[in-house]
């Protein structure tokens, strides 16, 4: 008997106590293969958790996999030959508390965002069936903020191109885990694959090439890296805005305008040097996509890693005005035809009068800090409101500092483009050091240690007089501050000039081993480091450690072997000169 008297069989007290055991078994497990909605995914007011469980050494297996200078930015991506170091791997990951047994993970990353504790991560979930054009999401682009340090750069930035009436990413953040370690918070950025341009241009059938430290020059057809679509039709249409601009300057817009919707292409520039963007396509020939949209037989331009925005002054400018970068070769070339700098200038004063609200933007920063404040992982608490407050005195100046450039007609500009760069082998190093861990440098680097090693260059072996090693924390690297580094030093026996080769590990790999483990690195002749086709040469190679510890007077023992680099063409529009990084 309950409630009252209704009595009640004990067949049916058995199936309700199987029917409660059943929901709160349900209720204790993860979810199976229910599948992400986008706007779940990309909910900018939430915060996705992404935990991730894989074995340990498959984790540490991809963590320490590395992009060196020279791989990033070698020959062999010209040609589009160029292959990427990250390795997939399997593993169990679970989203707002979805299981996904399936899935597989990678690092990402190109040389400033690379991180052996944090990495970024692509993420394959299983597809169960499900089409990603239906709204189910099967990949993430997990990016760590490495330098995004306000943590708004790429969510701001890429929402301001959205409403601009561009084609961007859509984000949100994440905060991530391995094996139960909190990595802190991620940006979790829409993938430039096919529902991004679906969503844009209404159709998903044409090509999507990605542009990396590349641009329209002949010769370069080939070093746009398809990421989908038909290559043929996509290359031609390449080829044909490179011959394009190889027009003069009365027939260079016409030219133009049959290849690259212009005004889409105008919008996308002033946005770009609104920003402060100075890694994208304009202000550095890299971070972007372009679609070749079959329904307009068009070329489209779409940003992609903007963590290094709202910034007056990047490390790539060189001064001049603040209102146009030009250093992509359709910038620079369209902005020395007067009509086009009129236009330009019309489209960025409309940018400014009706997407550049200060007060939105502060507030939207001010949201963004009060939702993932209290997730951040310890390395990103250091920084962090310094950095945010630069980007809101951002915010607040830059309408003034443009119109100041702008009010009396379009500044003159240089056209700043010129063909990439990339390196190719110069020489190589082989041997074995040995020495001992140093606090501080000693006074004389080539009397300390011992340098059993040759190094060649253009063929022929450079002869030293006393050569020496030594290991010491890195003062800085482009993995970060922190990470060992070997120096080999020495006097040149031909001019008495000092040479050092700088070689760089990853932290985790300063330890013996009985394998050989990656090394980068630069050789550096003279006392002082520049950038230029006569003072970068990095280093790319191998090394085994068979001894090593970072105590004061701890030895150190290791066989190496590896290229030795030069540049070729222009770095950052620096035209072959060695000059200092322009911070703001």
């Amino acid at each position: 008997m309950i409630n009252g008297g209704i009595k009640v069989s004990n067949s049916f007290v058995l199936q309700i106590g199987i029917i409660l055991a059943t929901v709160i078994l349900q209720c204790s497990i993860p979810l199976y293969a229910k599948g992400l909605h986008v706007d779940e995914v990309y909910d900018p007011a939430r915060i996705l958790r992404v935990e991730i469980t894989l074995p340990p050494s498959d984790w540490d297996q991809i963590r320490r996999q590395v992009r060196t200078m020279p791989q990033a930015l070698g020959e062999a991506r010209k040609t589009g030959e160029a292959t990427s170091p990250f390795s997939w791997v399997d593993a169990h990951v679970e989203i707002n508390g979805i299981a996904f047994e399936d899935a597989s993970i990678r690092k990402k990353g190109f040389i400033g965002s690379l991180d052996s504790d944090r990495p970024s991560l692509k993420v394959r979930l299983p597809k169960s069936g499900t089409a990603p054009k239906n709204g189910i999401v099967h990949q993430l682009t997990l990016n760590n903020n490495k330098q995004d340090r306000a943590l708004v750069s790429q969510t701001m930035a890429y929402s301001l191109f959205n409403q601009a009436g561009l084609v961007a990413p859509r984000t949100s953040y994440a905060t991530v885990s391995v094996n139960g370690k909190a990595l802190g918070v991620y940006t979790n950025v829409e993938p430039a694959r096919q529902p991004l341009v679906q969503r844009g241009f209404g159709t998903d059938k044409g090509t999507l090439y990605e542009g990396t430290i590349v641009d329209f020059y002949q010769g370069w057809k080939t070093g746009f890296e398809r990421k989908f679509g038909p290559d043929e039709a996509g290359r031609e249409k390449i080829g044909q805005l490179i011959d394009a601009l190889d027009s003069d300057d009365n027939t260079l817009v016409a030219a133009v305008g049959e290849v690259v919707d212009l005004d889409h292409f105008l919008r996308f520039w002033a946005l770009e040097s609104l920003i402060g963007f100075w890694d994208g396509y304009s202000g550095n020939q890299n971070n972007y996509f372009c679609y070749h949209n079959p329904k307009t037989d068009r070329l489209y331009f779409l940003p992609w890693g903007a963590d290094s925005v709202f910034t007056s002054r990047g490390m790539m400018d060189r001064g001049g005005p603040r209102s146009v970068k030009a250093r992509g070769r359709l910038a620079g070339k369209l902005y020395q035809v007067p009509e086009i700098r009129a236009r330009y200038r019309t489209i960025m004063l409309d940018l400014l009068e009706t997407h550049w609200n200060e007060e939105q933007l502060a507030k939207e920063s001010e949201r963004v800090e009060a939702l993932v404040s209290n997730q951040l992982h310890p390395k990103q608490e250091e920084g962090f409101q310094r950095s945010i407050d630069r980007t809101r005195d951002f915010f607040s100046s830059r309408r003034e500092e443009l119109m100041a450039e702008l009010e009396h007609g379009a500044p003159e500009v240089e056209n700043g483009s010129s063909e990439p760069m990339y390196f190719t082998t110069t020489g190589r190093i082989e041997g074995e050091i040995s020495g001992t861990w140093h606090t501080d440098g000693p006074d004389d680097a080539s009397s300390v240690g011992t340098a059993e090693v040759k190094v060649f260059l253009e063929g022929e072996e450079v002869e030293f007089e006393k050569l020496g090693a030594h290991a010491i924390q890195g003062r800085f690297g482009f993995r970060g501050p922190g990470q060992p580094n070997l120096n080999i030093v020495g006097k040149r026996t031909s001019d008495g000039e000092t040479v050092t080769l700088m070689i760089m590990v990853d932290e985790d790999s300063f330890r013996p081993a009985d394998a050989p483990v990656n090394m980068g690195g630069m050789m550096r002749e003279g006392q002082g480091f520049g950038f230029g086709p006569g003072s970068m040469k990095p280093i790319d190679g191998k090394i085994q450690f068979s001894a090593a510890a970072r105590e004061e007077g701890a030895p150190f023992k290791a066989k190496l072997s590896g290229q030795i680099m030069k540049m070729v063409g222009d770095f950052f529009g620096r035209r072959g000169k060695s000059q200092p990084r322009n911070r703001r």
